[in-house]
């Protein structure tokens, strides 16, 4: 009976200590620790860029990744701490709610003002461990026109219960100060190379709309072959294309992402075809274009640029459109700390490139804990609120 009893106390013991103050405050110490190694280690996919800057730093950082202070908020055992400090919190809350039956007046109101601030923590923290285990967390790579129903993740990939499109994506710069920050006027030399390498013959022609060149290739024997005419039908300097018409536009005067639309005609027919200088592996028909003619020869459009002074980038910003089942949900344009939440995810803008203004990636995160969070600080502010009225009450009573 004595050692039963014996082992009762000390499992009551045992239980006091783990629902005590000190022990949460040891608890709270541990969680400041690892929020304080996530600070100032990379973490997630900041590891990779690190380690491109800081190849030296792989054995270390290797280390830190197998126990998981490279991504410390997610990992397991940061989970299991806040998921110790909620079970503190929620011994302590049942015992203040006990209390809180027995008490009166003033006493009562404190003990409620005090279990609200309880439960405000308890619902941060469970919060937390929702978003740990539940979160999503990725990225959207597209261009001007494209859409896509999935993100990307550091695993793979994740796909979306709805469509989301890039309409429109446009850089603002800061206006020049003073004629000297104007820029440059840049310098384009653009031509339209024809070549046939197994013959080691090459032909140059000068970009403009309507110049033309005959190239009539001859044999390794001096013999002429077949002639064709090549002629440039149009010249882009900012290429986009509206993806439902399919009609082909600029989208400023600057050579961005210059493209040239070229006619090539002979004895077996005609086609027609864009090149692209920042592409010169890619070309396609126009709309509605005969492609009968087979060319023997290879086109590639080349431009050297030489570019002037551009002001800074002040801002840059995605308009972004939401379908599902074909239907327009909403629409919207974001820029940084302005996203579009729609259905449980928010995209924020992430990132662009300079060299091609169509192009811009989105971060796309889920995190169902958010709303549980916002709670306990709803449920915070009104327990300080009320713990402060009983105070300053208590205090007016103790003067009178």
């Amino acid at each position: 009976m004595k050692s039963n009893a014996g082992s009762r106390n000390s499992s009551i013991r045992l239980f006091d200590f783990l629902t005590s103050m000190k022990f949460a405050l040891a608890i709270v110490g541990l969680i400041a620790l690892a929020c304080a190694v996530g600070t100032f280690l990379p973490q997630g996919a900041e590891v990779a860029e690190y380690l491109k800057k800081n190849p030296d730093a792989e054995h270390c950082l290797g280390w830190f990744t197998r126990v998981g202070l490279t991504d410390v908020f997610f990992s397991w055992w940061f989970l299991a701490l806040l998921a110790i400090l909620s079970g503190n919190l929620l011994v302590c809350v049942s015992r203040r709610l006990f209390a809180l039956r027995r008490a009166t007046g003033l006493s009562r109101l404190r003990i409620a003002g005090t279990t609200l601030v309880h439960l405000s923590l308890l619902a941060i923290f469970l919060g937390g461990l929702i978003r740990g285990l539940f979160a999503e967390r990725g990225f959207i790579e597209f261009r001007e026109g494209e859409s896509t129903t999935f993100f990307s993740t550091e695993t793979g990939r994740i796909q979306l219960p709805f469509t989301v499109q890039l309409v429109k994506f446009a850089i603002e710069r800061y206006p020049a100060k003073d004629d000297a920050a104007q820029p440059a006027k840049d310098i384009y030399p653009e031509k339209l190379v024809v070549s046939w390498p197994e013959r080691k013959l090459s032909s140059v022609l000068p970009v403009a709309p309507g110049a033309e060149l005959a190239v009539a290739p001859k044999s390794p024997q001096g013999v002429t072959g077949e002639s064709f005419q090549i002629r440039i039908v149009r010249r882009v300097p900012d290429f986009m294309i509206d993806m439902t018409t399919r009609e082909v536009t600029s989208r400023s005067d600057e050579l961005r992402n210059p493209a040239i639309l070229v006619a090539v005609s002979g004895l077996g027919g005609a086609t027609e075809r864009w090149l692209f200088a920042r592409y010169p592996d890619f070309n396609m028909p126009p709309k509605g274009a005969s492609n009968a003619l087979a060319i023997p020869f290879d086109m590639g459009y080349e431009v050297t640029v030489t570019p002037g002074r551009q002001a800074p980038i002040k801002s840059f910003q995605s308009t972004l459109r939401i379908l599902k089942d074909q239907t327009l949900q909403c629409e919207k344009t974001i820029e940084v700390n302005a996203p579009l939440a729609y259905g449980g995810y928010t995209f924020y803008q992430s990132g662009y490139d300079e060299h091609d203004l169509t192009w811009t990636s989105l971060q796309v995160v889920r995190d169902p804990g958010v709303r549980v969070v916002y709670l306990g600080f709803a449920l915070m502010t009104i327990g300080l609120l009320i713990t402060t009225y009983v105070r300053a009450n208590s205090l007016g009573c103790a003067q009178q």
